[in-house]
């Protein structure tokens, strides 16, 4: 993943812009705290094999990375989130989810750090 093409910077600049740099950081922190439970709940529903479960939790997750501009990781959740259970066998999602997260945070993180 391209941290250029991965994360919205004009979006998190305009909240640097009309928010602050330390609420932009309050941000990351609320999003990995939130992030946590929706994984565990995404996680909970891919096992017990939950369509209605595992669209709801992609959706919420969805809402949270899109509100962080996280562009890349957004898409997947938007490509992955209707998937039938049949669907969902054999795929790595939960991997993908984890590792698009991780990915995208190291990036918004270097953002900050460099303002």
């Amino acid at each position: 993943m391209d941290d250029k093409s991965s994360i919205d910077y004009k979006l998190i600049e305009e909240y640097e812009k009309m928010l602050g740099l330390e609420v932009v950081q309050q941000m990351i922190n609320v999003y990995e705290d939130s992030f946590k439970v929706y994984f565990d709940e995404i996680k909970k529903a891919f096992n017990q094999d939950c369509c209605q479960t595992w669209h709801e939790h992609c959706h919420r997750l969805k809402g949270a990375t899109s509100s962080m501009g996280f562009l890349t990781f957004t898409a997947y959740l938007t490509e992955i989130d209707h998937k039938h259970v049949s669907e969902r066998v054999g795929h790595p999602y939960i991997e993908m989810i984890n590792k698009l997260n991780d990915e995208s945070l190291e990036y918004l993180k270097n953002w900050v750090s460099t303002r």
